[in-house]
Parts: C-alpha cells; structure tokens; sequence
C-alpha cells in the first residue's frame, strides 16, 4: 500500500516543500525546493504565508496526502517543561503550561491561544500558538482534500532531524532564522534549555548577548555553540564562544531549489 507525504517548512517569506512515497518495503522522496512567500521584508503576517500555503496545496496535494507542517518560530511560543511534569496528567500538564506561558509570554494567557505538548528528548515540550493560526492551517488542508498529520515548531523539526548528530554532544545549540533566533542547551544529546529572542538585525550581537545571559543563569561553562541555519548566513561569535559546527537545515545551489544537506559547512577544532 502506498502513502504520499508532503513535508513543508512554513516560515514568513518562504515555503520549503518536499513530497516523499511511504509504502511498506520502502521509502522514497524527491529533492525538496522552495517558493517565496510575498510580503514586506519586515512582516510576518501568518495570514499571508498560509494564504500561500493553500496555493501550494491545491497545486501539490492530492485526496489522503498525508501533510507535514514545520512553523516558524515566529508564531509559536515554546516552553520546556521540568521532566517532573510527565508524572502530571495530561489536564494537569496542559494547565502548568498556561500558566508558565502566561508568565512569560503574557499574550498567551487568553483563551484564543492552543497549546501542545510533546516529548524532546528526555523532556516535554509545551507549544503555544493562536487558535486562529491553527484553525487556518486546518481548514487549508481540508480544502485541498489532504490529512494534517503533524504540525511543529520549526525548533522541534530541526532537532528532530539532527537528533543522533547531538547525541554525544554537550553545548549550545542555536537556530539561526530570519528575524528569530532559538537557542537551547545540550546535554549529552538531551536538550536541557530553551529561549527564544526576536531579532530584526544585529543578530550577532543578539546572539552574543543570549549566550551570556543563559550561561550566567544555567552556570554553564561550556563555550562550544552549533549553529543551525536556515538561510545560510555565517554567524561571527567573539571569543571565548567557539562555533563548532555551523549547519544549513537545507543546501541552497539557488534559491529555487533547495535539498537537505546532510553534512555540516564546517567544523573548527
């Protein structure tokens, strides 16, 4: 029996798309490529990119194609629950996570919000995003006829995929998106921390300063940093921070055709 899948990385001013063939003997897919979504450099209306996701569905899906959406983490708000919560009952963990998310990102604490969780590693993962966002996305698959099997934080997708290359690692691990950088803490593979800080610009300088502000309130000491790009732009770290591994999430020949890049752009020892 064979199944279609179409995984696509959502994200303000580009769509990444990548059809695969699922059947029981073997798998198979074809290079993934891009569109640009059209808005102002400036902007992130979720509206805008989903208006363009329903294109590329209409276009690309056909009836029971199975969807896999990554989002930008420009629309998600994402929190890493203390692994006592999984002794919690599902009710119980989704109501820590409104509160903690009401702390911290208090747009979040009205009801028009819908949060997930899921595991990450060794710990659970608490993700919030307008009700509205979610519905749209919904409504869009179910127009074009497809199955909306899995939507993620863009963060969680990364990690996901680079998973066995973290194992054995332990230091900080930074997504490098347009106008949003992640940044967690890895534990021999196991991820330990997680912020996330807009910028528009001088995301160098943003980076520096979120690596000293999370070291001093974790008391790490670790100075290695593995950046993980989406664009593949070259973050500059000064010392004592060192990059160590610096990853395109996609290899770009042009801007119209991207395929995964599986090894990193460089390593310094």
């Amino acid at each position: 029996m064979l199944w279609e899948r179409l995984e696509i990385l959502l994200m303000p001013r580009l769509l990444v798309l990548r059809r695969a063939s699922i059947n029981r003997w073997r798998h198979g897919g074809i290079p993934a490529r891009s569109e640009t979504v059209d808005q102002a450099e400036t902007s992130a209306d979720w509206r805008v990119a989903v208006a363009a996701l329903g294109k590329v569905l209409a276009r690309e899906a056909r009836h029971g194609t199975r969807v896999h959406i990554a989002l930008s983490d420009l629309w998600v708000r994402s929190h890493l629950m203390p692994a006592t919560s999984t002794s919690l009952s599902e009710d119980e963990m989704l109501l820590l996570a409104r509160t903690h998310f009401a702390r911290q990102y208090p747009e979040t604490g009205q009801d028009n919000w819908t949060f997930r969780l899921a595991l990450q590693g060794t710990r659970l993962l608490a993700a919030g995003m307008e009700s509205e966002l979610l519905e749209a996305i919904k409504e869009i698959n179910a127009s074009a006829g497809a199955q909306l099997s899995r939507m993620e934080p863009l963060f969680s997708w990364v990690y996901d995929r680079f998973e066995k290359a973290l194992a054995d690692t332990t230091g900080w691990m930074l997504l490098d998106e347009p106008g949003m950088l992640t940044l967690a803490f890895v534990e021999q593979g196991r991820l330990m921390s997680l912020h996330c800080q807009r910028c528009e610009s001088d995301q160098d300088e943003i980076a520096v300063r979120l690596l000293e502000r999370q070291s001093a309130l974790l008391a790490q000491q670790s100075v290695e940093v593995r950046v993980f790009s989406v664009d593949a732009r070259l973050i500059r770290l000064p010392a004592p921070w060192r990059i160590v591994w610096h990853q395109r999430i996609f290899d770009f020949d042009d801007r119209a055709n991207l395929t995964p890049a599986p090894a990193p752009l460089s390593r310094q020892h």
